[in-house]
């Protein structure tokens, strides 16, 4: 099942936890991640957030998990790209959780709502080694949003050495198209 995940952007980190997921070695038969949806009732509303946890001996720097329905058949998925944040936040560490998005709750939250397992169905370790079917197909994806932020981070680089922190602020500043 050996085969081939993008946050560029910090959020705040969700102080609260609900409920632990159980740590337990992976093989080749059980996901080296654990993930599941929760709802939480907030403020001002329901909100939702992933969970995971590296349960793995290797760091994650991506993973696609989705939420089945009654009949077996995905009909949420959801992927998150480690790999191209800032340090330390560009892997997911074994043993370690996030909250993905990470939420930021003005007022304490209630209990979970729901609590969701997801199913994994595809893992992007640090190394370039993978797990899972990836029967989404969202491996090609994950490679796609890494590629593509290790390129404009060599441009930004190549500009802030030939022309300065001024025109990478200038970049940066402008409206962007699509």
């Amino acid at each position: 099942m050996q085969g081939h995940m993008l946050r560029l952007f910090a959020t705040a980190v969700l102080p609260l936890s609900f409920t632990a997921l159980s740590a337990q070695p992976a093989s080749p038969d059980q996901p080296p991640i654990q993930v599941e949806l929760v709802t939480i009732q907030a403020p001002q509303g329901p909100e939702q957030f992933w969970r995971a946890k590296n349960v793995s001996h290797k760091d994650v720097s991506a993973w696609v998990a989705c939420v089945p329905n009654e009949t077996g058949r995905c009909n949420l998925t959801h992927g998150v790209v480690y790999a191209t944040g800032p340090s330390p936040s560009n892997r997911l560490r074994p043993g370690e959780t996030r909250e993905e998005p990470r939420l930021r709750l003005t007022e304490a939250a209630e209990p979970p709502k729901t609590v969701v397992p997801a199913t994994v169905d595809y893992v992007l370790f640090s190394d370039g080694s993978a797990w899972g079917p990836d029967a989404r197909r969202q491996s090609l994806w994950i490679r796609g949003v890494i590629h593509g932020a290790r390129g404009t981070i060599a441009r930004l680089k190549r500009i802030l050495d030939t022309q300065g922190a001024d025109a990478v602020i200038q970049i940066l500043k402008a409206p962007q198209e699509p």
